[in-house]
């Protein structure tokens, strides 16, 4: 494979801040841990997604292992901190958002069921290991899980992301990128 393949989908830099984005963002309950943040930042520039947003008091974004991780993302992500991830959620549904929370529940949906719709979402992501808190699960309009076999019966938070902003971003940002390239 040449560069040139490689770098096929590549957008000039001076033009991708001007590029719509696809209308879904990202709420982390609470901040993650240097290496989940890092790679979502990616996922949300590889996904084209509108934003990133971090429940709880603000902290610095710059450690060695999220721009490691992040590996020049973060100046593409629009990334901020919302002290009351409650009133994030009301706010985003007064704008015309859906609230999506990924979680495991008795009367979840499969997320490859799920359909957008053009319509806006936030899509809420848990803690590692305790997931989405009960509070916001009660407050998300859908609640999407993936289904999955084992007996761990759970994913990593960015594996998670992965297949889940695949499936809400996936093909909009490929379409963004065909119509930016003419």
């Amino acid at each position: 494979m040449t560069a040139s393949r490689r770098q096929r989908h590549k957008v000039d830099r001076h033009l991708f801040p001007q590029l719509r984005r696809v209308p879904v963002s990202v709420l982390f309950e609470e901040m993650p841990g240097s290496f989940n943040l890092g790679s979502l930042m990616r996922l949300a520039d590889a996904f084209m997604i509108q934003k990133i947003l971090i429940g709880g008091e603000p902290r610095a974004l710059d450690s060695k292992r999220i721009r490691t991780t992040a590996m020049g993302s973060r100046k593409w992500v629009p990334t901020e901190f919302v002290p009351d991830v409650l009133a994030e959620i009301a706010a985003q549904r007064e704008a015309g958002a859906e609230i999506l929370a990924a979680e495991v529940t008795e009367g979840s949906v499969p997320f490859h069921q799920y359909r957008r719709e053009g319509r806006p979402v936030l899509l809420v992501l848990g803690r590692e290991a305790e997931g989405v808190s009960d509070s916001v699960l009660n407050a998300a309009d859908t609640i999407i899980e993936i289904p999955i076999g084992g007996m761990l019966n759970s994913l990593n938070v960015i594996t998670a992301a992965s297949i889940l902003l695949a499936h809400l971003a996936g093909d909009e940002a490929a379409k963004i990128l065909r119509e930016a390239e003419g």
